[in-house]
């Protein structure tokens, strides 16, 4: 694939930079005017999740990128923050939606269908200035872009794992979870040892609590004060009745009596003791009624005096925390266990991706090759295929590192063209690290030249390169400084 031209656009105004197929050099005699902004422009407009450098917000600019895939088709995307339209020569289009489309772009631009490849294609094809050089076959291109060689070469290889990688993110899914409850575990230790208690009540707690007891023992005498007032309801409406009838009763000597509230026995000794059992539990009431009202402005107080916010929240979370019951041992033992199948997992993994030993072996040649041309010596590049998928890197540092990286780098490019015919370009952003001397550069830029020439260079420094038919893009003050109007079509 090649890179033809970059239009940059913001409303009427544009810079447009176009590129050769071979060597292109971004260069400024000072840092910071925009070199690295262009090679993460580029990767941007190709619809890779690229973050801004610290001036430059690409989202605020139209993007127009021609270029020209490996069968020769040319193509022009263009990108405005997460819309993205590709046209064809004959000007039919398709539109993508960022990043949720990239990878079905990704294999128009790089025409391949494998996944495994596509989404690990810009580690293959990217030396970014802050983590690419440190980056060798695992972790973090840029931004959330992450490489991994076993799946890489998985894509090569057609290699499937899926299965076992769905099982394995599974498995580490619930080692995080089960490592949580261990955390929370410790936590309440915390809680218990400081409070030395193991029911640790917050003052909500408590005050939730002392306010409950408070109202159960007010209830009952609150339901037989309504039971009282109703009785003495229905008596106050039986004595209005029986005035009301004008009943009499005829006693021995014939003498008429009226029926009422005073000539019925006992009913106003009756009323008297009814009135005075509702006094009583009237005071009953008052009593706890105003023992909830002390408590509730006890509370207030506290936390107005006492307690901030933040430590209401904390003394809440504590009391929640107390109350949660974790086997501490249990869990250690299925953390354990999981630890154990994630191991059986890797290996099985390992296994299959390794089964293409013809590919592995080749890999692991080129890295040597190269490393040792840069003038490493052989006991850093160890004579093993595994040496590939190494994760020991604590022996490697400064300019051995840096070489090392670089030639791994170059091993994806090679590889990745010998086995599916994808000519990837090669982005190397300040290839001149601290201890990198000239001498190193410029075996470095024979190897390019070499072994390279069906590939797209692009680098960007402040130093300049001896290589025929350079192109040169040369920044004074800023990338966009050369801006000029968008020319209207005739």
């Amino acid at each position: 694939m090649n890179v033809i031209s970059l239009k940059i656009a913001e409303g009427f105004l544009e810079t447009e930079i176009k590129f050769n197929k071979s060597f292109n050099l971004i260069y400024s005699k000072n840092n910071s005017v925009g070199k690295t902004t262009l090679l993460r422009c580029l990767l941007y407009a190709m619809g890779f999740n690229i973050p801004n450098t610290k001036n430059f917000k690409m989202e605020k600019y139209l993007f127009s990128l021609k270029l020209k895939t490996d069968s020769g088709k040319e193509l022009l995307i263009k990108r405005n923050d997460s819309y993205c339209n590709l046209i064809y020569r004959d000007e039919t289009e398709k539109y993508y939606s960022l990043p949720a489309d990239v990878n079905e772009l990704h294999s128009i631009i790089f025409e391949t269908k494998k996944e495994k490849i596509i989404s690990n294609i810009l580690g293959a094809m990217y030396l970014d200035q802050e983590k690419g050089w440190t980056l060798l076959n695992r972790g973090t291109v840029i931004g959330s872009i992450h490489f991994n060689l076993h799946q890489f070469i998985q894509g090569i290889s057609d290699v499937d794992c899926s299965d076992l990688y769905v099982e394995l993110n599974y498995i580490e899914e619930q080692i995080k979870k089960y490592k949580s409850m261990l955390n929370v575990a410790n936590y309440k230790e915390q809680i218990e040892k400081v409070t030395k208690v193991k029911d640790y009540d917050s003052s909500a707690d408590k005050f939730e609590k002392e306010l409950a007891i408070l109202k159960s023992e007010r209830q009952p005498y609150k339901m037989e004060l309504d039971r009282l007032e109703n009785v003495l309801k229905k008596n106050t409406d039986f004595k209005k009745y029986i005035t009301s009838m004008q009943i009499y009763v005829v006693d021995k000597n014939g003498e008429h009596i009226p029926v009422n509230e005073k000539t019925i026995y006992g009913f106003k000794d009756n009323i008297n003791y009814i009135t005075a059992k509702k006094n009583i539990i009237k005071n009953k009431i008052a009593q706890l009624d105003n023992q909830i009202n002390n408590l509730l402005q006890r509370y207030k107080k506290e936390n107005k005096l006492i307690q901030t916010e933040t430590e209401s929240l904390i003394e809440q979370f504590d009391s929640d925390i107390s109350k949660i019951f974790i086997d501490y041992y249990s869990v250690e033992n299925m953390i354990r266990n999981l630890n154990e199948k994630k191991v059986k997992l890797k290996n099985e993994i390992d296994e299959k991706t390794k089964g293409n030993y013809k590919l592995i072996t080749e890999l692991h040649n080129i890295i040597s090759t190269y490393a040792k041309e840069l003038g490493v010596d052989e006991n850093y590049v160890k004579p093993n295929k595994d040496y590939i998928f190494t994760s020991d890197l604590k022996s490697l540092s400064g300019a051995i590192f840096h070489k090392i990286v670089f030639s791994f780098k170059l091993a994806y490019a090679k590889i990745l063209e010998q086995y599916s015919g994808i000519n990837i370009p090669i982005i190397l952003d300040s290839p001149r690290g601290k201890e990198v001397d000239d001498m190193n550069i410029k075996k470095m830029v024979e190897i390019l030249k070499r072994d390279f020439k069906n590939h797209q260079i692009f680098i960007a420094s402040i130093y300049t390169y001896d290589i025929p038919k350079l192109n040169t893009i040369e920044l004074h003050k800023s990338l966009l400084e050369n801006m000029v109007s968008i020319k209207k079509p005739e």
